[in-house]
């Protein structure tokens, strides 16, 4: 259309303020393109689904929220046998993250490995996990870190925290063959008396 080939000219004093500025046309365009089909006369409701532009930035923060909720949720004052004094839960988003850690100009912190089968990011020092993902879902340290700890009262009186180091990574994996993450990290549990449980 020659009315958003138009529109998207526009834009052309933005060159200097952008990185890649003939990828971010192509995508202006594309997008308006999209967005005038969405609403163009006799449109059905099939049409306007097919032609939504889906907001990524809100479905990673979705994400990495119920990730951060399944995490506090799993911490226990209980001990498994299977896995000793760790959490285990999986979540969809990974390549974001990926491309997220790869690009970063620190690697401090974090590292991260591919293979045909495996994808992993491994953190070791709990400020760069914890800003990572205070960067994703756009909450401050704080309400981070307190996805990363639980107290109990009762009879198992004390409080459990995700502890990270060197031996004790905070690792999300991701499985080619099944298409799914892993997300695996250790924690402690203080109790009452001030005794510490840990693997």
């Amino acid at each position: 259309m020659k009315m958003i080939n138009k529109v998207t000219k526009i834009l052309r004093p933005l060159r200097n303020d952008v990185d890649n500025f003939v990828l971010f046309e192509n995508e202006v365009e594309e997008n308006l393109m999209r967005l005038f089909e969405k609403h163009r006369n006799n449109q059905n409701s099939t049409e306007r689904v097919r032609n939504s532009v889906i907001e990524v930035g809100l479905i990673i923060a979705g994400e990495i929220t119920i990730l951060l909720k399944k995490l506090h949720r799993r911490l226990s004052s209980r001990n498994k046998a299977h896995n000793p004094w760790t959490v285990q839960v999986t979540m969809q988003i990974f390549a974001f993250l990926l491309d997220m850690v790869k690009k970063a100009r620190s690697t401090y912190g974090v590292t991260h490995s591919e293979s045909r089968f495996l994808d992993i990011i491994a953190y070791t020092e709990e400020n760069r996990v914890v800003r990572d993902l205070s960067r994703l879902c756009d909450v401050n340290r704080e309400a981070i870190l307190e996805y990363f700890s639980k107290t109990f009262q009762g009879p198992r009186k004390g409080n459990a925290r995700v502890v990270l180091s060197a031996q004790k990574p905070f690792t999300l994996s991701y499985s080619r063959k099944g298409s799914y993450v892993v997300i695996k990290c250790y924690y402690k549990f203080t109790n009452a008396y001030g005794y510490i449980l840990e693997s």
